[in-house]
């Protein structure tokens, strides 16, 4: 189990020019601040919620005017597909099983995400995880910056391009928001979001949201997607210049099976492993195989498989390795096969990719402020926290009783004549490596 916690401090004071372009409080508050500043002097016009503002440096902008039109709980990373330069490819249609991002033939690693000013690139190797993203219908706007890094990205992996989002502001009249979504494989979301208004003399203004869906594995015939995300955020002006104080949460719950990779091939034939010798009266040859006769190659995730040819072949169908109980007392069968008296291996079967559990707990805490210090300087502050709890997902297998680690001493093959239950019957035999039950699948 990996558990990680982040925190970060951003601070930046604007004396008016230097263009940043990363969506942190400074950033925001100078795209604000008016058209005169932008080199060009022109100012952006959007067609649908779509804007590709005329700067120094190529960008390419999406409003929630054109957010709110997309699939209900998809992520956003999905979204910002619609960009010229951009390649997004979605693990399912439905947002919550991850996928891939390129920019201008940048991977995720080299991209830096960022969600009010904070970073979510993983720390260890900068990957992205597209299911862990904010609700679609919270986002206020995301920007897409191509090229090298920005000035106020805080993240080292911004060499290729910035992906930029920020949160929706809490309105100034009460209201609420309930959405459902239904659709193919049990697809399930509902998505609600209740807007406090204004609440003290202050001006003090909240909206709190809750979202839930689920839905079978798009591409085998078992396997559940599952996500949770709660968010909140108050936010608190200070004087009427523009300076203000929000405190934003966020919490993010994913439950899910992998499910492995089809091989990229479509060919139903299938052929013989024989690579010498004749079959059916035809000299076999490594660039000559034998076709089987009667023999149809399926769609599945197996070496042998094939990609599926269409909708009408998923859910694939993956066997289950079927095996008798065990029997109480009776140490394991070497063997997946069940001898008079003994247990069955049930760790013969191995551990299936498309079983694989992988589940996640995201969140975390933001501030972000704008104070004026004097007519001309303006102090920015965006201190955030993280939390990170998740394995990776993977499976173990545990077993009971001594079992010789290395038999023999000697590497596996046809040499080696020693079998992994002689620990019980001569367990403290010269030679032997006898352990007691562990951890992690045969040895």
């Amino acid at each position: 189990m990996k558990m990680k916690l982040f925190t970060s401090v951003a601070f930046a004071a604007l004396l008016i020019p230097g263009a940043a372009f990363a969506q942190s409080t400074g950033s925001v508050d100078f795209e604000k601040s008016g058209a005169d500043i932008v080199v060009t002097a022109r100012t952006t016009k959007g067609i649908e919620g779509i804007q590709t503002p005329d700067t120094p440096k190529a960008k390419g902008v999406l409003t929630q005017e054109f957010i709110a039109k997309q699939t209900p709980g998809n992520s956003i990373l999905d979204t910002i597909n619609n960009l010229p330069g951009v390649s997004f490819q979605n693990n399912d249609p439905f947002g919550s099983a991850g996928g891939t991002l390129t920019i201008r033939g940048f991977d995720a690693s080299r991209i830096s995400l960022t969600f009010d000013g904070i970073p979510l690139n993983d720390t260890g190797n900068y990957a992205l995880y597209s299911n862990q993203q904010l609700d679609p219908e919270l986002i206020e706007q995301v920007n897409v910056n191509y090229g090298s890094t920005d000035v106020d990205s805080p993240s080292a992996a911004a060499t290729g391009s910035t992906v930029n989002y920020r949160t929706v502001n809490p309105t100034d009249d009460f209201g609420a928001r309930l959405e459902g979504s239904a659709g193919e494989y049990q697809f399930f979301r509902i998505f609600g979001k209740v807007d406090t208004g204004v609440f003290t003399p202050f001006g003090t203004k909240a909206w709190f949201s809750a979202s839930s869906a689920e839905n079978n594995v798009v591409f085998n015939n078992f396997g559940k997607i599952r996500k949770q995300q709660y968010n909140a955020k108050v936010y608190q002006p200070i004087g009427n210049n523009g300076d203000f104080i929000s405190v934003s949460g966020n919490y993010n719950q994913n439950r899910n099976n992998f499910f492995g990779s089809a091989p990229l091939r479509f060919d139903t034939n299938v052929f013989s492993q024989v690579t010498t010798g004749t079959v059916n009266g035809v000299v076999a040859t490594p660039q000559n195989p034998i076709l089987v006769t009667g023999a149809a190659r399926v769609a599945g995730t197996g070496s042998a498989n094939r990609f599926p040819l269409g909708r009408d072949e998923l859910p694939y169908s993956i066997a289950r390795c079927t095996i008798a109980d065990s029997n109480p007392g009776i140490a394991d069968a070497p063997a997946n096969i069940v001898a008079p008296g003994a247990s069955n291996n049930g760790s013969a079967c191995g551990t299936s990719f498309d079983e694989r559990y992988n589940p996640s707990n995201t969140g975390s805490i933001r501030v972000n402020a704008r104070f004026t210090l004097a007519p001309n300087l303006v102090l920015t502050v965006d201190p955030s926290y993280q939390y990170t709890k998740a394995n990776g997902g993977g499976t173990v297998t545990a077993r009971e009783g001594l079992r010789d680690v290395n038999p023999a001493g000697l590497t596996a093959g046809s040499t080696n004549t020693a079998t992994p239950t002689q620990c019980v019957a001569a367990p403290t035999t010269v030679g032997f490596n006898c352990q007691a039950g562990y951890f992690a699948g045969n040895p």
